[in-house]
């Protein structure tokens, strides 16, 4: 950027403009994202240390801290795979890609609230709510994972560990349901 262009008075460069809009973009996503997690988790937390301390669970069950690690990691990488997606726009079809991202912060919303919250009401039912979510997740990551590879194959690496999780998720899910 020339000196000139930085002056007082003079027009902000069409590059600049872009670049801002961009990191706006990924701002909201990421926004977006822990809106979601905290959110779920603030409407679950209460009986996450109440029944489901309680409960029976599958040997492979990490540690909450780990799991809460894990979640942020993995919606941090999600993000930049949808901004990923977004930036490519103008050159590729992006909405099919974008809407399947929006539906998966959805269903990752309702999964909390359904397993951990519900259960003290519904009993096994919650389970087995909480298990049909997480499924409807896991179809809907593996979707985006394809229609983000088809923009970015960077975007579609980006979605792989999370899917995998999503996978382990639904392990411990089921296995709620077997053991207790």
């Amino acid at each position: 950027m020339s000196v000139s262009s930085r002056m007082p008075g003079r027009a902000i460069l069409p590059e600049t403009v872009d670049r801002l809009r961009s990191a706006a973009v990924l701002l909201v996503f990421l926004v977006a994202s822990t809106a979601i997690v905290m959110a779920g988790t603030a409407l679950a937390q209460e009986h996450y240390f109440g029944w489901y301390a309680e409960a029976a669970k599958a040997p492979w069950t990490v540690s909450p801290w780990v799991s809460g690690s894990v979640w942020t990691i993995l919606h941090i990488g999600m993000s930049v795979a949808a901004w990923l997606v977004w930036r490519e726009r103008a050159t590729a079809r992006v909405s099919s890609a974008l809407s399947l991202y929006g539906t998966q912060l959805l269903l990752n919303a309702l999964w909390r609230p359904a397993l951990f919250s519900f259960y003290p009401a519904l009993g096994e039912m919650a389970l087995y709510l909480g298990a049909a979510i997480m499924m409807l997740l896991g179809i809907t990551v593996a979707a985006a994972l394809a229609e983000f590879r088809k923009v970015s194959r960077a975007a579609g690496l980006l979605v792989v560990p999370y899917l995998s999780w999503i996978l382990y998720i639904l392990s411990l899910n089921i296995a709620l349901i077997a053991l207790n």
